[in-house]
């Protein structure tokens, strides 16, 4: 981020996590005191060794579950890592640079790329696309690596994935490619759905129904709700009850009550799939992707859980 293509100067760079709630592009300040505990003090950006950095004079806020940051707007010079190791610059990002942080980063990811569609021209596809025929009908291929992260390596020291924009390249994928036309439902249409209001939903897909197979009992649930897309997180949120029925045959999960909504332990190679199904198109999640912790070990914990609110009758998609 910054000084593009001047001699000399600083390049800062940053590993970033993507959300498709949020619509601005956000980064850890060297004015954020909660940012350093977060991500580091190695981490922040310092708008005083960039000679592309241009101050907005405005000042944003994003709340995506229970985490939340504030900060002051600039533009800025910004570039993805290409595969080739290249770096594809993108001049006048708007960035929300942090000055107030509340869990906002994790798993030492010091900013977030979003690919929500309700900020018009402050929007990283905005931004990026615009001058492009047919960008309101962007293609976007998410291609996300099985790597382990700790607070100090986020990516185990791999690379997390590739984002695919316009074209989706097949070999990075399994099987055939199928595609889901993301919408992004109005205010009235998120509230009867169920949607909380501190989940976003630009990216949202009508989910027809889900089954989990568990060893050989197979059972279906019939939806038609909506399902957040959400790869901010990495867990996938069903109602409370549904939480439920999706465990109830899965051999040895155990339920815990959490002040986050009810989560289950299972073994760490549990013998459970769910498949979703969105317009008609299924969709598989392995077993391999339903735990999270250390998978050499007996218990695990399911990256199903339920919400933390019983009321709540939509669904999300994390990175799972």
């Amino acid at each position: 981020m910054g000084n593009q293509e001047k001699v000399g100067a600083t390049i800062q760079n940053f590993s970033f996590v993507l959300s498709t709630s949020s619509p601005y592009t956000a980064v850890a300040g060297a004015k954020c005191a909660a940012c350093i505990s977060e991500v580091g003090s190695s981490s922040l950006y310092n708008d005083t060794i960039s000679q592309t950095e241009v101050p907005l004079n405005g000042t944003q806020s994003l709340v995506i579950g229970d985490n939340q940051v504030k900060g002051d707007t600039i533009s800025e010079a910004c570039a993805f890592v290409q595969r080739n190791g290249s770096l594809w610059w993108y001049p006048d990002q708007t960035v929300m640079v942090a000055s107030e942080s509340q869990n906002f980063f994790a798993n030492g990811a010091a900013g977030l790329i979003g690919l929500g569609r309700s900020a018009g021209k402050d929007s990283f596809i905005d931004t990026v696309f615009r001058d492009h025929v047919g960008w309101n009908t962007l293609l976007i291929g998410l291609a996300f690596e099985d790597v382990p992260a700790t607070s100090s390596d986020p990516t185990g020291g791999k690379a997390a994935g590739v984002i695919n924009l316009r074209r989706t390249d097949d070999s990075l994928y399994d099987g055939d490619i199928k595609y889901s036309q993301v919408v992004k439902p109005t205010s009235q249409e998120a509230t009867a759905a169920g949607t909380p209001s501190n989940y976003p939903s630009d990216w949202s897909l009508k989910l027809d129904s889900w089954t989990v197979n568990a060893g050989s009992t197979k059972t279906q649930y019939t939806s038609g709700g909506i399902a957040i897309v959400e790869p901010y997180f990495p867990e996938i949120r069903l109602p409370q009850q549904e939480a439920v029925l999706f465990y109830r045959d899965v051999n040895g999960a155990t339920m815990m009550n959490t002040t986050d909504g009810p989560t289950w332990t299972l073994p760490c190679k549990p013998d459970v799939s769910l498949d979703v199904v969105f317009s008609g198109t299924k969709f598989t999640v392995e077993s391999r992707y339903l735990v999270e912790g250390d998978t050499s070990q007996e218990r695990c914990t399911g990256v199903v859980r339920g919400w933390d609110n019983p009321f709540v009758s939509s669904y999300m998609l994390g990175a799972a």
